[in-house]
């Protein structure tokens, strides 16, 4: 019954794709299988030998053997598992590393077109002020004359203001 009982639940197993119960099955039966032979032996129905009275540690030890055959295809297994785990790991950091190599080099090349682009603006706005406040301290100098009072005292905040833009720029 016990052996009956095995090879039903092992081949169930097998089928729904657990592999490592065959090794399981196949060791219990030897160890059930020896120590029938033992018993058997014992009760009368074998022939008593010294072979067959070391039966049940014949069937022990096949049932280590193949658990330890079992258990190593397990560890293989799980190492075949981890190095390709490993590799897809190492791969999508890879593709990380690109990814960010690749934004980098955007972001270098957006900062160089903003440092070109404030150079330009920089050049572009500065021109024009200080061509307002040299007009501006040329008729101050009185270049253009005498000037009333009033606007000498704008012509002077054009120049403090337009000075202040310059350095801001």
């Amino acid at each position: 019954v016990f052996l009956v009982l095995i090879g039903v639940v092992g081949s169930t197993l097998v089928r729904e794709g657990n592999f490592y119960a065959r090794n399981y099955v196949a060791a219990m039966c030897c160890l059930a299988g020896g120590g029938i032979t033992y018993i058997l032996t014992i009760r009368g129905v074998l022939p008593h030998s010294s072979l067959v009275l070391q039966a049940p540690y014949v069937g022990g030890a096949l049932n280590a053997f193949i658990l330890s055959a079992g258990l190593g295809e397990r560890v293989r297994r799980l190492r075949e598992e981890a190095d390709r785990n490993r590799e897809l790991a190492l791969e999508a950091a890879r593709r990380q590393i690109d990814e960010q190599e690749k934004m980098n080099r955007e972001i270098q090349r957006l900062d160089q077109l903003k440092d070109l682009f404030l150079a330009t603006t920089s050049h572009e706005l500065r021109t024009p002020i200080n061509g307002m406040v040299g007009l501006a301290d040329a008729l101050l100098d009185g270049y253009a004359g005498p000037l009333p009072a009033r606007a000498e005292k704008n012509l002077r905040i054009i120049v403090e203001s337009g000075r202040r833009l310059a350095n801001l720029v």
